[in-house]
């Protein structure tokens, strides 16, 4: 339960209150697609064993999306942003407060996510998983 809360404190800590905008998980990524969004890759957090998943646009919008412990059938928005990147064995992008992410993964699919707080230009680790498959490959576009 507390990497759940750590996820969703990355939405609280770049100023975006996401808690409550969740959607049936077809509708939702149905949503993404229709702004030109592609999935670029998903994992799953440890301990909490929630489903993560970041999609993204050639013009580097991003959206990073959670399902909600016990209910797969849900996606919720837990940040969105800009001059997303997608290089071999990481991403990044930056929230809309200026505020960066970083999700770094390993060939074995372990995965950990950090964030910068544009006010105190320090890294936080949020959260660790495992599970994270590559859907759009390093380097490539959003949307390519």
């Amino acid at each position: 339960m507390v990497r759940l809360a750590a996820i969703a404190l990355f939405a609280l800590l770049a100023g975006a209150a996401y808690g409550q905008s969740c959607a049936p998980r077809e509708s939702l990524e149905k949503a993404v697609r229709n702004y030109g969004e592609k999935q670029i890759g998903y994992g799953v957090d440890r301990p909490s064993e929630v489903y993560v998943t970041i999609y993204a646009a050639r013009s580097g919008a991003w959206t990073f999306l959670m399902t909600p412990k016990n209910e797969p059938s849900l996606l919720c928005i837990v940040g969105t942003g800009t001059q997303f990147q997608n290089n071999d064995g990481g991403i990044t992008g930056v929230l809309n407060d200026g505020s960066i992410f970083n999700i770094s993964y390993s060939a074995s699919g372990d995965w950990v996510l950090m964030y910068m707080d544009s006010r105190i230009m320090r890294w936080q680790e949020l959260s660790k998983g495992y599970g994270w498959e590559v859907v759009s490959a390093p380097g490539q576009s959003a949307g390519d």
